[in-house]
């Protein structure tokens, strides 16, 4: 069995590439197992009802957000509990820049996964529109989000381009001598799960696994409308975008 580790910040097709990469015969997608969102539980969705039990007796407590933030605390012994946990599957487990800040032990994860897989987004206005959205409106997958609009914070646009290009920077050095991929969100992952996204990803794993056909509309794109009509206040701060 080999693990994948997906790499990426929020809005540039995590959700998509987890899903994708348990159409390979064996492949679990485990998702956030790192969560640090106390608004959800994200386990019900990826874990089934014998398994979260078992976890909340492994950590000794019925309180999700408190399981799920003795998980964060000590990241290493987690893996060695999902591990026994999941036991004859690949797992495919993702962290998003947002769990690093809040807990910089996560970066020592990297070397426990047998590969890695980069998701980047080209279009950064469109991510941090996207991102916002999410925010203001609690949706992250699923639901239609044309009829949201924001009002956009240049400096704050300004701040978020920054740390996207220092954290990025960063990961890469992290990953120097391992072996990684990157998949980029306009390219190969705004159309969906296609043929050639699952053909490069059988290439990438070992063996080439047996792909098991699934639901490849099961995650749609939440807003099929241009950024820039999405920004009410898009001609008083265009300036500061070219």
């Amino acid at each position: 069995m080999e693990s994948i580790l997906i790499l990426g910040q929020q809005r540039t097709g995590s959700n998509l590439l987890c899903y994708a990469l348990s159409f390979f015969k064996n492949y679990r997608n485990i998702n956030e197992f790192y969560s640090v969102d106390t608004d959800a539980f994200i386990y019900k969705v990826f874990f089934q009802e014998d398994e979260r039990t078992q976890l909340f007796n492994t950590y000794e407590t019925k309180d999700w957000k408190v399981l799920l933030e003795k998980i964060h605390q000590d990241p290493m012994q987690a893996l060695d509990n999902l591990n026994s946990l999941i036991k004859n599957q690949s797992k495919v487990v993702k962290l998003l820049d947002h769990q690093f800040q809040r807990n910089d032990k996560l970066y020592s994860l990297i070397d426990k996964f047998d590969k890695v897989i980069i998701t980047e987004r080209s279009n950064t206005l469109d991510q941090y529109v996207s991102l916002e959205i999410a925010e203001q409106t609690k949706v992250w997958l699923g639901q239609n989000t044309d009829d949201a609009k924001i009002t956009l914070d240049i400096n704050e646009y300004q701040k978020f381009c920054k740390n996207k290009d220092m954290y990025y920077e960063h990961l890469k050095s992290k990953l120097k001598g391992k072996n990684y991929i990157t998949i980029n969100y306009e390219q190969e992952l705004s159309t969906g799960i296609t043929d050639s996204l699952l053909s490069k990803l059988q290439q990438f794993l070992n063996n080439s696994p047996e792909i098991i056909m699934k639901d490849k509309n099961r995650i749609k794109k939440q807003s099929t409308i241009d950024c820039i009509d999405k920004i009410d206040n898009y001609n008083e701060i265009k300036q500061f975008l070219e």
